[in-house]
């Protein structure tokens, strides 16, 4: 207990980061430009669902069968951001999400593994970097030392930029070579490995997916039919997000505390968990 409570503070301090990002961005740039921003961070958290819930379906594998397909998450996850990088790019017409896509994408992939390797401390710092990095360039920019980016340059920079970052600080204090995290080594069962991560996490990710799916239709729906009303419905959401940092990292450690003891994992130890969520969740 005492464990998830420093875990819990730790993520809160992180998270400090996004709360300078959500606070001082909306003074650093025009209404519309904010928005646009706000509206293509928020596009990039389709990259997951692209992975059709393979990245969940790895700790399954992983605890429940002892079989640890990472490199087959890894090098099937290319394929399947790359291709959905594009067709989103396209659709909305926005050629800049494609890396922005595909890094968000890797970073739901190298989560996984930390959280496996019991690294979570390592492994809640990149949206916080993203924040970090997409609130300087806006910084230097206002300040008159660095180029202005639009939009989607400015998302694609960041999201780019944290990743390298992201991988490098896992290098050095995670142990874990970039070589290893980025799956740059060969495997003959790629697809049917890959395969076979989907069919164990796809229904867990499924109810997941359709909330993300109503409030990026809810964001769509401003931008298009109240455009003026963007960056305060942006802002709202922002702000609303902290109150389920508390929640979600509970599940956070419980995924993998509960998951080495799969098989012995008794119905009133999930009670007790669930318990201390509604706790949190209600103050």
């Amino acid at each position: 207990m005492m464990e998830l409570r420093r875990f819990m503070l730790a993520r809160y301090a992180a998270y400090a980061i996004v709360a300078a990002d959500i606070l001082l961005l909306p003074p650093l740039l025009s209404p519309a430009a904010y928005g646009e921003i706000e509206y293509l961070r928020y596009a990039t958290g389709f990259a997951s669902f692209m992975l059709i819930g393979s990245h969940t379906g790895y700790l399954y594998a992983l605890y429940a069968e002892g079989r640890d397909r990472y490199i087959s998450l890894v090098q099937g996850g290319y394929i399947m951001l790359l291709l959905g990088a594009m067709l989103m790019a396209f659709v909305m017409d926005k050629p800049a999400l494609v890396p922005a896509v595909v890094c968000a994408g890797l970073a739901a992939i190298f989560e996984k593994r930390l959280q496996a390797a019991k690294n979570f401390y390592l492994a809640i710092l990149y949206r916080p970097l993203v924040s970090g990095l997409v609130l300087g360039l806006v910084a230097v920019a206002w300040l008159g030392a660095g180029p202005s980016l639009e939009g989607g340059a400015l998302v694609a920079s960041g999201f780019v930029a944290a990743l390298v970052a992201w991988i490098l600080l896992i290098w050095r204090f995670g142990s874990i070579a970039p070589s290893s995290l980025l799956g740059l080594c060969p495997s003959r069962e790629v697809v049917r490995g890959f395969w076979a991560l989907v069919c164990r996490g796809i229904v867990e990710n499924m109810a997941t997916g359709l909330l993300f799916l109503f409030l990026f239709a809810d964001r769509w729906f401003i931008r298009v039919a109240q455009p003026d009303a963007r960056p305060s419905f942006s802002l709202s959401y922002n702000l609303a997000q902290f109150a389920l940092i508390g929640i979600n990292s509970i599940g956070y450690v419980a995924a993998i505390r509960y998951g080495e003891d799969f098989q012995t994992l008794k119905f009133d130890v999930v009670a007790a968990a669930l318990r201390r969520v509604a706790v949190v969740f209600v103050f």
